[in-house]
C-alpha cells in the first residue's frame, strides 16, 4: 500500500499524525512543522485495523490531527465580532455557476435533499444501519445564519482571516468561524440537528455507491473549492461546483469548509470529526469521504462550517 503525501499545514506538528483509511487498514503517516515546505513522501509507522473512519490531519490553523470516531456518535456540548475585509480577492474567482437541482426533496423540508437511508459497511468492519434523513443541499450561508442571529437566537460569529462574517459580497458563502454550540443552535432554530459522521459519509459518498468523492472516484480537480488546482484565501460561494455535487445534489461536501458533526473522537477525548476538507486543503485525499480533521467543540476557523440534517 503506497504511502500518503505529507504536506505543510495548519496546526499540526511533527508529534502529530495524519490517517487515512484504506480498506481495513489505518495509516499513520507523521508530520512536520507547517513552516516547513514538505515535498517528500510520508513514512508508514503503523497499520492497524480500522472499525470505524480513518480522519486525517486538518486542513487549517484549527484542525489537529485525526483517528476513528465512536461507533456510537456521542453529541458533545459547546460565541464573536466582525470578520474584516480581506485584502486578497482571489477567494473570489470560483465560477459562478446554478448549482444541482437534482435530488429529491419529497418529504423534506425547503432547501433539503431526502437522503434514503441503508446499511454503511464499506472500509469498516462493523455495518452501520443509516436511517433516511433530509439533507441541507448547501453549506449553511453567511445570509442565512445572519437571519438567526437577528432573530436573537445565534450569536454572531467569530472574526479573523478569512472569516466571512461581515464582508461585503460574502452572503452567499458558508458561514464559517462558528463553534459546534453555535452550528447546533442554528440547526435547532430550523427544527433540524447536526449530522452524525456515518450520516455525513453516507451522503458524501453516495450513499451505497460508496464512491471515494462524492462526484465518483476521480481525484478533485475544477469540481470543488479547494487549493490544489487555484490556490484560494478564503471560500467560494456555495454550489459553486455542480460537477462535484453528490448524486443526491448535495453540493460542497468536499471542499469549501469541513462541517463540524457530532460524532466524538475517542483518541482525543473531547473532540469531535469534522469531514470533508476546505478551501486550504491541497491533497486530495483531505477531500475524501472518508476524511475528516477533528478538533474541541469550542473551536471556531475559517476553514470549518456546517449543514443540518433532518
Amino acid at each position: 500500500m503506497a504511502p500518503v503525501q505529507k504536506r505543510k499545514h495548519g496546526r499540526c506538528s511533527s508529534s502529530q499524525s495524519y490517517v487515512h483509511r484504506e480498506g481495513n487498514m489505518r495509516l499513520m503517516v507523521g508530520w512536520a512543522s507547517r513552516t516547513r515546505e514538505l515535498g517528500t513522501r510520508g513514512l508508514l509507522l503503523s497499520a492497524l485495523l480500522c472499525s470505524s473512519c480513518a480522519p486525517r490531519c486538518g486542513a487549517d490553523t484549527g484542525a489537529t490531527g485525526a483517528a476513528t470516531p465512536a461507533e456510537s456518535p456521542a453529541i458533545l456540548p459547546s460565541g464573536s465580532a466582525r470578520a474584516p475585509q480581506p485584502t486578497d480577492s482571489s477567494d473570489m474567482d470560483a465560477p459562478k455557476k446554478t448549482r444541482s437541482t437534482k435530488g429529491s426533496s419529497e418529504g423534506c423540508p425547503d432547501g433539503m435533499v431526502r437522503v434514503e437511508g441503508g446499511t454503511l459497511s464499506t472500509r469498516r468492519k462493523a455495518p452501520a444501519a443509516i436511517k433516511t434523513i433530509c439533507v441541507d443541499r448547501i453549506e449553511v450561508t453567511v445570509q442565512s445564519y445572519a437571519e438567526c442571529v437577528a432573530k436573537g437566537v445565534c450569536q454572531e460569529p467569530g472574526s479573523g482571516k478569512a472569516c466571512n462574517w461581515g464582508v461585503p459580497g460574502r452572503e452567499q458563502h458558508p458561514i464559517n468561524c462558528v463553534d459546534l454550540a453555535g452550528a447546533e443552535k442554528y440547526c435547532k432554530q430550523k427544527g433540524a440537528r447536526l449530522p452524525d459522521f456515518n450520516e455525513w459519509e453516507w451522503a458524501a459518498e453516495g450513499r451505497d455507491a460508496a464512491t471515494s468523492y462524492p462526484w465518483g472516484n476521480s481525484p478533485p480537480e475544477e469540481n470543488a473549492c479547494w487549493s490544489g488546482t487555484t490556490k484560494r484565501t478564503s471560500t467560494c460561494p456555495v454550489g459553486s461546483f455542480p460537477s462535484g455535487d453528490s448524486p443526491q445534489g448535495i453540493s460542497d461536501l468536499s471542499g469549501n469548509v469541513s462541517e463540524w458533526t457530532t460524532t466524538a473522537f475517542l483518541d482525543m477525548p473531547g473532540t469531535v470529526l469534522l469531514p470533508g476538507g476546505s478551501w486550504w486543503d491541497k491533497d486530495p485525499d483531505a477531500l475524501k469521504a472518508i476524511a475528516a480533521d477533528h478538533d474541541v467543540p469550542g473551536q471556531k476557523y475559517h476553514s470549518i462550517g456546517f449543514r443540518c440534517v433532518k
